[in-house]
């Protein structure tokens, strides 16, 4: 053994004589010592910002109007508490006329300006509280507490943090929740930005979820470059005559040299990577309070990257003993692994983007929406899905949607539609979705048979949807995050819009919404999930660690019956379920929490089977069985009796994007992007599918591309193995809030298998030509 042991020293003594090693710890060092001053601070998040608000000019009007009563309400007083150049802008607001000038257009920005600067100013005003002014306003669980204590004893920061959320109380369909702290980052003694509400421990979450893709793409592309360069001359300089001969002199076997020189090679990145690393997870400790070993995990990674890479250039280097020639083929090898990997993610995102992501039978026709929030009509004549837009520039930006995943940088998924969802009684399907003319606004969508389904925008809810669910009559319910709304007529009812460049703005809310309740209003902020009790009628609702569940009165309004506190994060999302007097909370961390719906009290605990976070969950009509989708796109079942996990006998195991539970116990099933099978749920036997033909993208796809990308190393995906050992990230989305938000699947330990079956592969190769070669 101690032979050997001498080679790979002697390898590592090779790659230390070389003056390109010393260039790349000199950068390590300058990139850890540029780094090492960066950090942050935190602060309590208060104020107010013009991208705080959706659409100002509607905040502006309601100012407007409540300036003109003589109800002294929430938005009165905060009308009050403008300075004289608010007050103004709001007394002389105008509206855009339909084909402004320029000068009109930035009149308007001005305006806006001066607004929040003025807002701003009175939020900060120690006298901004009034009691009787925000008796009826829905508060949330923070400003509750902070309430507790009279106005007046509070200290400064929390006066202003209370101001914050009673401002937001107060226009709760315009104003988002904030976070209760706010970072700065800061370079040394100096101040890099303005503060930015989250929360240290989601900043943490993002910070470690995208930093692995950034050390991938950035640092260690050019460090694994430098890497090959001084590695590359080991194996042809050991096959020079007077090198090899010595060698062969002694004991030892051709391979065994072969692989002993391929680990020094190795070793030596092995050792730059440990001081990079180190390094970094020293500064995040130090500085950022972050003491995250999870961190070192990317120095045996990222050495394993770099080994893929080394078992080409040996290889190369054995064959035609010249060192320009191994980091030719290298790079070759970088380049063809590159464009391969590049085609499957972009051809699979575009994929993605079209799947079916909700499905809802409309009478005898089945209806179903993509990634894109396309409402999606089958047809039965043409075998395909016929898309439903509702304009024509949704049309447009679909496509351009859809495009955009060749580009560089990768757009994300828009946020998701709520629905869409059968409402019988109106013979209408109706979704609420974020207009692409409204700022991303949440709009109400109907489409009717009549008008061959055709997608037609109504007004805003009151508030931001939250879900819609069905009651036990018929009628369809829209939970918001101040209440409840009955659908009762066609809620593509126009709303009156104010025109500006490009887009519009609504200025009425929708009329085809009935109150159903509670009183007082609630604040059900994110993250928030509803779901209701077909057979009791009771409806529940998840808000920020809190269960609340409703009942319905001889009137039709709802009021909250019963409220809990869990003993989880409140920031933690999740799903819901409720059947037969049971309701599931199925949570992002896998916890499926089943709680006795007449006291809301924890009956049993679950874990959900594999790694990844669910999607959407249903029960059966009889409660027996609760089906859960994952993010992975496996389907699971529960049968809460026997208290056992099972995949649910359904085909593309992997590749589901949605099911949807029929009230006449039938399964829909979505796989494959737009492939849809009807299962009857007793037996599980197949009824019918709806499977369009593939398209040219799906065949180059399924058919050339991925399975291409199987056989191939991927070492340009390695930054999904240490995502996964950082945080056990199994999938990547854009919002953590909401888990019906696309995600993509990381697949972290398909990198190291085709991996290590390469480089076993490859070493196998230069051995065999080492052993058989004459010298």
């Amino acid at each position: 053994m101690r032979p050997y042991l001498a080679i790979i020293k002697d390898s590592f003594r090779e790659a230390l004589a070389s003056r390109v090693l010393w260039v790349l710890l000199v950068l390590i060092t300058l990139t850890l010592a540029g780094f090492a001053p960066l950090t942050y601070r935190e602060e309590a998040t208060v104020g107010v910002r013009e991208r705080d608000v959706d659409a100002w000019p509607i905040l502006i009007e309601k100012l407007r109007e409540a300036s003109d009563s003589q109800e002294h309400g929430p938005v009165h007083r905060i009308w009050s508490m403008l300075d004289d150049d608010g007050k103004k802008i709001v007394q002389h607001f105008e509206k855009i006329p339909e084909q402004p000038t320029l000068r009109q257009v930035r009149d308007m920005q001005r305006s806006g300006r001066a607004f929040f600067k003025s807002l701003d100013k009175a939020i900060r005003r120690d006298d901004f509280y009034d009691e009787p002014s925000f008796r009826n306003v829905p508060t949330s669980r923070e400003l509750k507490d902070l309430l507790k204590t009279p106005y007046e004893k509070l200290t400064q920061k929390d006066r202003f943090r209370a101001n914050r959320l009673l401002l937001e109380a107060s226009f709760p369909d315009l104003i988002g929740s904030s976070s209760s702290s706010s970072l700065v980052l800061r370079y040394a003694v100096w101040d890099l930005s303005q503060p930015f509400p989250v929360r240290k421990q989601q900043f943490t979450e993002a910070l470690f979820k995208n930093l692995p893709f950034f050390i991938d793409k950035f640092i260690l592309s050019i460090g694994l470059l430098i890497a090959v360069l001084v590695t590359a001359p080991i194996i042809p300089q050991m096959l020079d005559p007077g090198s090899l001969h010595l060698l062969l002199s002694k004991p030892i076997a051709r391979s065994l040299l072969y692989i002993s020189k391929f680990l020094g090679g190795c070793a030596f990145v092995l050792l730059s990577a440990a001081y990079l690393f180190v390094g970094m997870w020293l500064i995040f400790g130090l500085q950022w309070r972050i003491w995250e070993p999870q961190i070192l995990w990317c120095i045996p990674v990222y050495t394993f990257v770099f080994a893929t890479y080394y078992s080409v250039a040996a290889l190369a280097g054995a064959v035609w003993r010249n060192t320009i020639v191994s980091v030719i083929i290298t790079c070759f090898f970088w380049a063809t692994c590159f464009s391969l990997g590049t085609s499957d993610a972009k051809l699979g995102g575009m994929i993605r983007r079209y799947s079916i992501s909700r499905l809802e039978p409309a009478g005898d026709d089945m209806v179903a929406a993509d990634e894109v929030n396309t409402l999606l009509v089958w047809d039965d004549e043409k075998h395909d899905w016929k898309p439903r837009f509702t304009s024509n520039e949704h049309e447009q930006i679909r496509s351009v949607l859809i495009l955009a995943v060749l580009l560089p940088t990768p757009v994300p998924f828009p946020p998701p539609m709520i629905g869409p969802a059968y409402d019988a009684k109106n013979e209408q399907i109706v979704a609420a979705t974020p207009s692409l003319k409204m700022f991303n606004q949440m709009v109400l969508v109907s489409s009717r048979k009549s008008t061959e389904w055709k997608a037609v925008e109504g007004a805003p809810p009151r508030g931001q949807p939250v879900a819609i669910v069905q009651e036990p009559d018929g009628h369809q319910l829209l939970v918001t995050n101040t209440g409840v709304s009955r659908i009762v007529r066609d809620v593509a009812t126009p709303a009156v819009m104010v025109r500006l460049p490009g887009f519009s703005l609504p200025l009425s809310r929708a009329e085809a919404l009935e109150d159903a309740g509670p009183r007082p209003a609630p604040y059900w902020g994110d993250p928030a999930a509803a779901a209701i009790d077909s057979t009791t009628g009771n409806l529940y609702v998840f808000s920020r660690g809190e269960i609340s569940q409703l009942t319905k009165d001889d009137g039709g309004k709802y009021s909250i019956a019963r409220q809990r506190k869990l003993d989880i994060d409140e920031k933690q999302a999740a799903v819901l379920a409720a059947a037969r007097d049971i309701c599931f909370l199925i949570l992002k961390d896998l916890r499926v929490i089943c709680l006795n719906g007449k006291s809301l009290a924890a009956a049993s605990e679950y874990k959900l089977p594999g790694e990844s976070s669910p999607h959407t969950a249903a029960t059966t009509s009889d409660g027996k069985r609760l089906l859960v989708l994952s993010h992975e796109g496996v389907l699971y079942e529960l049968d809460p009796a026997a208290g056992r996990w099972s995949r649910s006998r359904v085909g593309n195991q992997g590749d589901i994007s949605a099911f949807t539970v029929t009230p006449d116990n039938k399964l829909l099933v979505a796989a494959r992007a737009t492939r849809v099978t009807e299962y009857d749920l007793a037996s599980m036997k197949v009824l019918r599918s709806f499977s369009p033909p593939f398209t040219i993208q799906e065949r180059m796809y399924y058919y050339v591309v991925h399975p291409a990308h199987g056989l191939l190393p991927k070492p340009g995906e390695f930054y999904k193995t240490i995502q996964y050992l950082l945080g056990g990230q199994k999938t990547s989305g854009l919002d953590d809030n909401n888990l019906a938000t696309a995600q993509t699947k990381l697949d972290p330990w398909s990198p190291i298998l085709s991996g290590l079956a390469f480089q076993a592969l490859m070493l196998l190769l230069g051995c065999t030509y080492l052993r058989w070669q004459e010298f």
